[in-house]
């Protein structure tokens, strides 16, 4: 499952945790369930861009990473997943390669694969408005607000964001409002979009 010698490994090692499953991959991050004993915990790995950096580079990541992620706790509180820690990942010569962060696991179906799958109940509805309308009036956008970055946490009946490295806040309401209805327009179908909006 982790290719030796790569970021994946090397962050999930370090922590002497053991992969389980691949929970996405893309060209500028991966996500993995990995287990400790009987701890669970997702590692999200931002990978190096495709030219050399230096540690300096990886620093800044984590330092943006962090900020993101205390906007979008402030905001949305619980709805967010809580992260546990955040650091620059090293090859085992020491060069910096990565940035992980390990956070809480959620258990529960993305709203993409509720899309796909059973659908919505107008309770479903009503709380992804609930926590849109909490973003927005803290004037924050989440920047990537596709519907494959919104977990339902059935245990909690309640949905949390993931993803949320592109967190940003604005200067009014509108404006962060006018940031994520492009994706949502673009990754939900029209009449909960149009819900969405009219929050």
């Amino acid at each position: 499952m982790l290719r030796p010698r790569s970021a994946e490994h090397y962050a999930i090692t370090s922590r002497s945790f053991e992969p389980v499953e691949v929970l996405g991959s893309g060209k500028s991050a991966s996500a993995f369930l990995a287990r400790k004993g009987p701890l669970v915990r997702v590692f999200r790995i931002t990978k190096a861009p495709p030219f050399d950096v230096d540690r300096a580079h990886f620093e800044d990541v984590r330092t943006s990473l962090r900020h993101s992620h205390a906007l979008a706790k402030h905001a949305l509180r619980v709805r967010v997943p809580r992260v546990v820690e955040t650091f620059v990942v090293e090859n085992r010569r020491g060069k910096a390669i990565a940035v992980a962060s390990i956070m809480e696991f959620v258990a529960g179906l993305s709203l993409q694969d509720q899309l796909n799958g059973p659908g919505l109940l107008p309770s479903h509805v009503d709380d992804l408005k609930r926590l849109f309308r909490m973003l927005w009036t803290q004037r924050t956008s989440h920047g990537d607000a596709a519907a494959s970055n919104l977990l339902y946490d059935a245990a909690r009946r309640r949905y949390v964001c993931i993803d949320t490295d592109s967190v940003r806040q604005h200067p009014t309401p509108a404006d962060a409002k006018a940031r994520d209805l492009p994706t949502i327009r673009s990754s939900m179908p029209p009449r909960l979009a149009a819900e969405l909006a009219r929050v």
